[in-house]
């Protein structure tokens, strides 16, 4: 099989991928790796090769390796298609991703939400499966505050800073954030946690890591932390005694699959009967936990589509904050 890492020219998509583009994603002292250039589409298709990839600037050799197994899989199993063998394509934002998406470079892609609804808006690839990671089919932001910090609701954010994850993040900062202004909060991104803000507005920066905002927290450098649940609910004891959450976000699916626009839909179809069925052989079981302990692959039911809606609704709301 293989290999390519791919990495091109950013296009821009709203405020939101505007500042993403500008801040960057807290990697730029990692190098990209370098590759061959992609195989051009017309190629491609005589070739008849799947793709599928995901979005990584900092690790992207890691992402390859995690998702080979899946795409040698892949490949075997869609001989009936002409398909002789799989690559891993990893970009390193939303911008490149939409790109290869909309040029044919990329047919199938893994991320969570957020990435995924910005990715769909720019390239209009198609959302088709959901993917299940440690036996959890959704996810969903909390508000983390010390316990003795006497904080039992979001008005008593105001006039403070807290910490979110990083600008990509759906439940680290999407959903929390978004979460706040669709309520009525001013939200300003500060450029650390001993800046002061105004008694009328929330102020936020980008701690970079959930551990870090944790931390913080903990701390007592900020008021509260926007984490995943699931990160909370995974401390050890000891942090959960000196801890608490006092409100959550809506839940949304932990991580989705979506397909590029064009593609055939018999292909899709059979890809989505192959990655749903890889739960019932032992291959296929090795290769879900190798996908960072996946459990399996669904169809997104009727209340997923909608919180999918509702997500984009935030993400709107934060690119216009």
């Amino acid at each position: 099989m293989k290999v390519i890492l791919l990495f091109k020219s950013p296009t821009s998509w709203l405020l939101l991928l505007g500042l993403m583009l500008i801040l960057g994603n807290g990697c730029a002292a990692n190098p990209h790796v370098s590759a061959p250039a992609a195989t051009p589409l017309s190629s491609r298709v005589s070739d008849r090769i799947i793709v599928i990839g995901d979005i990584d600037a900092c690790e992207p050799l890691k992402k390859v390796k995690r998702f080979r197994p899946l795409a040698d899989y892949l490949a075997e199993n869609l001989t009936e298609f002409g398909i002789g063998r799989g690559e891993v394509v990893i970009a390193k934002d939303i911008p490149e991703m939409a790109q290869y998406l909309d040029q044919g470079e990329i047919d199938f892609f893994f991320d969570s939400g957020f990435p995924t609804l910005a990715v769909r808006r720019l390239s209009g690839s198609q959302v088709i499966l959901r993917q299940w990671k440690r036996g959890s089919s959704e996810y969903w932001g909390t508000y983390l505050v010390r316990r003795d910090s006497g904080i039992n609701s979001p008005e008593g954010l105001v006039g403070k800073v807290v910490a979110f994850e990083e600008l990509y993040s759906t439940t680290g900062f999407i959903l929390p954030a978004g979460t706040l202004i669709k309520k009525g909060f001013k939200l300003r991104e500060v450029s650390g946690p001993d800046e002061d803000v105004s008694p009328n507005e929330i102020g936020y920066f980008f701690s970079r890591d959930e551990e870090n905002t944790i931390e913080l927290v903990l701390d007592g450098q900020v008021a509260a932390g926007g984490i995943a649940n699931l990160d909370y609910t995974e401390l050890p004891a000891e942090l959960m005694n000196q801890l608490r959450v006092f409100d959550q976000t809506l839940s949304v699916p932990r991580r989705l699959v979506s397909a590029r626009p064009g593609l055939d839909q018999a292909l899709i179809g059979k890809v989505e009967e192959l990655l749903i069925g890889l739960k019932e052989t032992e291959r296929g079981r090795q290769i879900l936990e190798g996908l960072k302990s996946t459990s399996r692959f669904d169809r997104l039911p009727a209340e997923s589509q909608a919180a999918l809606g509702q997500l984009e609704e935030l993400m709107q709301l934060v690119a216009k904050e």
